[in-house]
């Protein structure tokens, strides 16, 4: 979904669709569960379209950019569970 259609959607739907998105990341081991309950908890205070789309922007870019985090380093730098 492009910024267009999210823009012309309901606030608490568009929310609502990116909290799915978070999940099924975090189900294909994408985003670690901790940075998916972070980003939901930003995402579910949105107040704007606007801010939604720039949070959920956050979620991919990992997987645009094609950097690889090693969860062993997140855990002992105190990151993911």
């Amino acid at each position: 979904m492009d910024f267009q259609e999210a823009k012309d959607k309901p606030l608490e739907e568009l929310k609502e669709d990116r909290l799915k998105e978070l999940e099924s990341y975090k189900e294909d081991k994408v985003l670690e569960p901790a940075n998916v309950d972070f980003l939901s908890k930003l995402i579910m205070r949105a107040e704007s379209v606007e801010e939604v789309e720039n949070l959920s922007t956050l979620s991919v870019m990992d997987r645009l950019s094609g950097i690889v985090f090693q969860p062993t380093l997140e855990k002992v730098r105190g990151g993911g569970n």
